[in-house]
């Protein structure tokens, strides 16, 4: 067996890294031996269009959120342990009782990972999503708002310390909340553009009894406010204004009968060319190259103090009993796991 890991267009990303080590660490017997032609599809919202050919595939905490599953799902080359909350079971058609938590809480488990006591806890932290990484000069905003900017590009080892040791997290990644929520360590929900998916975070959120309303922030730049206006055209909207179940599900079944259409990845395509990069190309003419430089610095201000507000209200932290439950639920799922078996290939 094999874990899946999600490859972003930025190469790295820390939620999805955690598969790379998480996995083998509390699966060594299945993650050793010969390759049988096995995925393991864990953390993340990988459960859509684009998983690569396997003989068999294990879903553990895996989310629904960005398009229809292959088209085998379901058959019997899936084996369904869990997934990652009760949207996705039920966009999915499965039973509620395999609606169960993000497989990152498990990193409660390892002992070097144990929450550490206030007194050792400072600053704040501010993870963006790694699609919004590039659209702001994040560490300037972030020094004018006082806080500390956190790449998701950074080894996941380095980011999951420096959380544990912060005092409060401001997330745009939503593994930036739920390893937060792990480590517990208090979190607010952030979100700088259109890209932040309300199904995904709700999945998360539902299960464990939180709220999900995210602070907005102002768009750093003006083609990057361009761009966001856009991206419902090429269906990159996954930001709802109404922040419940039924939206989210509502909004998931459109976007999916949307993919479904056999003429849509070519018109996606086309369309997402031209609003993406059209903005840019404009505003780049010297024309406006002084009316641009002047709206990023208001817009940089802006941002700082939206951050600033954003760490000065209400943070969230998951229910101790509620939590310790949700863990408990994946380690017996983890066990449903090492009794599988599969013939090896050939």
């Amino acid at each position: 067996m094999r874990p899946f890991c999600f490859i972003a267009e930025t190469g790295t990303n820390f939620g999805d890294d955690l598969n790379r080590w998480l996995w083998p660490r509390l699966l060594p017997e299945a993650m050793s031996g010969p390759d049988d032609g096995v995925l393991f599809l864990g953390i993340g919202t990988v459960i859509g269009p684009g998983l690569p050919d396997a003989t068999h595939y294990v879903v553990f905490s895996s989310g629904a959120g960005y398009g229809p599953p292959p088209k085998s799902f379901g058959g019997p080359s899936w084996t369904l342990v869990c997934v990652r909350g009760p949207l996705t079971a039920r966009v999915l058609g499965l039973a509620p009782e395999l609606a169960s938590s993000d497989g990152a809480l498990l990193l409660s488990t390892l002992p070097e990972y144990s929450p550490l006591p206030e007194s050792e806890r400072a600053g704040v932290v501010f993870m963006p999503h790694h699609e919004n990484l590039d659209i702001g000069d994040w560490p300037e905003i972030c020094r004018r708002a006082g806080v500390e900017f956190l790449s998701p590009l950074l080894p996941s080892e380095e980011v999951l310390a420096r959380i544990r040791r912060a005092r409060l997290v401001l997330a745009d990644a939503m593994h930036a909340a739920i390893v937060a929520d792990t480590l517990r360590v208090p979190w607010v929900p952030v979100a700088v553009s259109n890209r932040i998916n309300t199904f995904k975070w709700l999945d998360w959120t539902m299960g464990l009894d939180l709220p999900y309303r995210p602070v907005l922030i102002p768009a750093p730049t003006r083609v990057e406010a361009l761009r966001d206006r856009m991206r419902g055209l090429y269906g990159q909207r996954h930001l709802l204004d109404e922040q419940s179940e039924q939206a989210a599900i509502r909004d998931f079944k459109r976007n999916k009968a949307l993919k479904e259409h056999p003429l849509w990845a070519s018109y996606a395509r086309f369309v997402r060319k031209f609003a993406y990069f059209a903005p840019g190309k404009v505003l780049r003419m010297p024309a406006f190259a002084a009316s641009v430089a002047a709206d990023t610095a208001r817009r940089t201000e802006f941002c700082a103090a939206a951050l600033r507000n954003a760490a000065g209200s209400t943070a969230h932290l998951s229910d101790d009993a509620k939590f310790s439950a949700k863990v408990s639920q994946l380690v017996e799922k983890l066990e449903d796991v090492r009794r599988l078996r599969f013939p090896p290939l050939g």
